[in-house]
């Protein structure tokens, strides 16, 4: 065997090497990058699932006043936190279908 035929040999052997290398790490990031999004899903559902979220969330679904114009300052400010805080959840779940 000459050299030109061992030099070929190597050179493929190292682009094959190459290859596979490049092949692993693309692998690797495909799963890092799912255990992320996971990871990302699970923080939000945590956060939902919070007492302040849930009361406030059950706050919009069932003591909603029909007018706030007749509310007092310390009622509309409670109605506007909780409010506040229903949409910022929502908001969130948003994020979670659209930003993933």
């Amino acid at each position: 065997m000459d050299w030109i035929t061992l030099s070929a040999i190597a050179t493929s052997l190292y682009t094959l090497s190459f290859w596979v290398a490049l092949w692993f790490a693309y692998i690797q990031t495909r799963g890092f990058e799912k255990n992320r999004k996971l990871q990302e899903t699970l923080t939000v559902f945590k956060e939902l699932q919070a007492k302040e979220v849930r009361e406030s969330r059950r706050y919009i679904y069932e003591e909603v006043p029909q007018e706030i114009g007749n509310l007092t300052d310390n009622e509309l400010q409670k109605h506007l936190v909780n409010s506040e805080e229903a949409v910022l959840a929502f908001e969130r779940i948003g994020y979670l279908y659209n930003g993933l």
